[in-house]
């Protein structure tokens, strides 16, 4: 009986083994990398489509009835942040003139108090207002999200982008 001699040469080194690890090692990691930074694209994305889902049906609410509708449960200059809540306005939206809804809106969609929320949980926030001070009715609206951080960033009141527009991720949709 002979013993077979391994020969040289046959097999992987240990730091080729090690190389192969490392280079996988690396792919993975800008694979995973890369579908983060594609889910967190795509629910901004979503964000924006709901947000201007919501502002168009505030549009086709004013075209029929001839004005914005009447946000009664909350006072931006008083109230707290986690106070705010939407379902009112989505509500006399969605109660037009016996009409279809304006805003079709599914149960995942909304929070337990009933509010359209963004992907975040957070209710989409509407501020609207007045031309001129004197005026009785708002003119204008703006919808946006809270964004990824779920903070609400100030600046928005007046329609235009905060001072800081580097730390602020509220999404506002174009509409």
């Amino acid at each position: 009986m002979s013993l077979r001699r391994l020969r040289p040469g046959r097999g992987f080194t240990l730091v080729e083994l090690l190389v192969v690890i490392s280079i996988i090692t690396i792919l993975a990691t800008l694979t995973v990398t890369a579908a983060f930074k594609v889910k967190a694209s795509m629910t901004i994305r979503t964000a924006r489509g709901s947000g201007m889902r919501l502002a168009q049906a505030i549009e086709a609410y004013q075209v029929l009835v001839g004005f914005l509708p009447v946000q009664v449960l909350y006072n931006a200059e008083n109230d707290a942040d986690a106070d705010y809540e939407n379902w009112d306005l989505v509500s006399q939206v969605n109660g037009v003139m016996n009409r279809d809804q304006l805003l079709k809106i599914e149960a995942k969609e909304l929070n337990p108090a009933g509010s359209f929320k963004d992907p975040w949980g957070r209710p989409f926030r509407v501020w609207m207002w007045k031309e001129n001070s004197g005026d009785a009715l708002n003119k204008f609206f703006q919808v946006y999200s809270c964004g990824p951080n779920m903070r609400w960033q100030k600046g928005w009141e007046s329609g235009k982008r905060p001072a800081d527009p580097v730390t602020c991720d509220d999404i506002v949709p174009r509409h």
